[in-house]
């Protein structure tokens, strides 16, 4: 029992002198080594040393007396960052202020500390005694403060030479190197929202004003362009749009021959005939006409050939005419001989036997109607006479003395029949249907009637 309770108050002894042991914090000494210059750029100023860290002391038992002191320690040196390489002026060098004096120590208090255990309580309760611990008396020692090491004066830096810089200074703990600071991206620029147009929600009261504002305004709109359509607005003028007329391709105008196109034509020679007007009978009478048709005589009078104007048959065969008559014929002309149907006995009945019977009729334009119409008019005396030689006539079988007028469709027909009406002298203006105006002269009013319905 006696080895254990010294073998206890031995390990209490160690555990008090481990708790009220004071550890000094010195730095560790340390020789100056060359400092490379930091990698990273030289604007970033050096690392902070972080404080010493205290540690935990051991919390004394309550029956430690106060007036026991606590030793001062001193503060900790703290080592200054090293100059930048990029600084090439050395500063001055200060001089090292002279050490203080240090106090001299506390003399040393002694304290008495009880120390109780599990297995002490547990015997003193079961013997019926107050449980209480074992005094041991303690001298506390103060602890001398730690003398500081000098500090060296800083070395002269090196003015820095191309290619290479090395500075020499007292050795510091350093930090981690500092990191190459990553440039932070420019915040994106937000994109401008649209603005968002707010419509407020009409309620019920708003549908009437809409109403009546929509209604106001229709109303404006139309008396404004009521007021323009029918006070400011001019009329516009009509323009008179000419239509062109279509152009009439004229159609050449029918001649007489295309005119009298179903005729037969029959050729007479009379250009070197001593007596043309019976040689002109005779050629006549040889002839053979069917009744009802025409025949067309192409009478030469002349060595040239050439087709001969009326006047010039007149002249060839001595028919006197007035002299004004010949100015006031056109162009064409034609000599025809007609197959006559209706013949009459000398009793004035009709003569059913007769056969082969011709008539003649003469042909010939006329520049102006109402002029060949009053020669014409004036020539009547004279014309049966004229032409009785050419009609085989015998002019006192006259049935009138002076020339009758008839009319026949449009055409005006003055007449005189020797007897009966298939010997006769008939003339008429005849207006064609080519535009032209002819003098026919027929021998019968069957021929006139004919020859006026091939013209027109």
């Amino acid at each position: 029992m006696a080895d254990d309770q010294g073998s206890k108050t031995t390990s209490i002894d160690n555990l008090i002198n481990e708790l009220t042991k004071q550890k000094s914090f010195q730095p560790a000494p340390f020789s100056p080594k060359p400092v490379s210059p930091p990698a990273v750029s030289q604007s970033n100023p050096p690392v902070a040393l972080p404080p010493p860290v205290e540690r935990a002391r051991p919390i004394m038992p309550s029956s430690v007396p106060d007036s026991v002191s606590k030793p001062v320690m001193p503060p900790p040196f703290i080592p200054k960052p090293a100059s930048q390489a990029t600084q090439t002026v050395p500063p001055p060098i200060q001089p090292a202020e002279r050490p203080k004096p240090v106090p001299a120590p506390a003399p040393a208090k002694e304290y008495q500390s009880s120390i109780r255990t599990m297995s002490e309580d547990i015997s003193s309760l079961k013997t019926g005694q107050k449980p209480s611990g074992v005094n041991i008396p303690r001298t506390i020692e103060p602890l001398k403060p730690a003398v500081p090491a000098p500090i060296l004066p800083k070395p002269p830096v090196q003015p820095s030479t191309p290619g290479m810089q090395v500075k020499l200074g007292e050795t510091q703990k350093t930090g981690p190197m500092a990191q190459a600071k990553i440039p932070t991206p420019a915040p994106m620029p937000k994109k401008a929202e649209a603005p968002q147009i707010i419509i407020p929600e009409g309620g019920k009261k708003m549908v009437g004003g809409n109403l009546l504002y929509i209604g106001i305004s229709l109303a404006v709109v139309l008396a404004g362009a009521a007021y323009w359509f029918f006070v400011i607005r001019t009329p516009a003028v009509p323009v008179a749009e000419e239509t062109p007329m279509p152009t009439a391709t004229a159609t050449p105008a029918a001649t007489l021959n295309q005119l009298l196109s179903n005729a037969v034509p029959i050729e007479i020679d009379l250009s070197v005939s001593a007596d043309p007007t019976t040689d002109f009978n005779e050629a006549i009478t040889a002839q053979t006409v069917s009744g009802g048709t025409f025949d067309k005589l192409n009478i030469k009078i002349n060595a040239e050939g050439a087709i001969p104007a009326l006047t010039d048959i007149m002249d060839k065969f001595l028919v006197a005419y007035p002299a004004e008559l010949k100015t006031n014929l056109g162009a064409e002309s034609a000599v025809l001989l007609y197959g006559q149907k209706e013949v009459f006995t000398a009793k004035g009945l009709p003569d059913t036997s007769a056969i082969n019977i011709k008539k003649l009729i003469l042909v010939t334009e006329v520049n102006e109607p109402a002029m060949a119409a009053s020669i014409s008019k004036e020539w009547e005396s004279a014309m049966a006479d004229e032409f009785k030689n050419l009609f085989e006539l015998d002019v006192k079988k006259a049935a009138s003395k002076a020339f009758l007028n008839s009319l026949y469709g449009e055409t005006d027909i003055n007449y005189i029949n020797f007897a009966y009406p298939d010997k006769t002298v008939d003339y008429a203006i005849v207006a064609a249907s080519n535009g032209k105006n002819y003098l026919v002269i027929a021998g019968s009013r069957e021929a006139m009637y004919e020859i006026i319905d091939i013209l027109r």
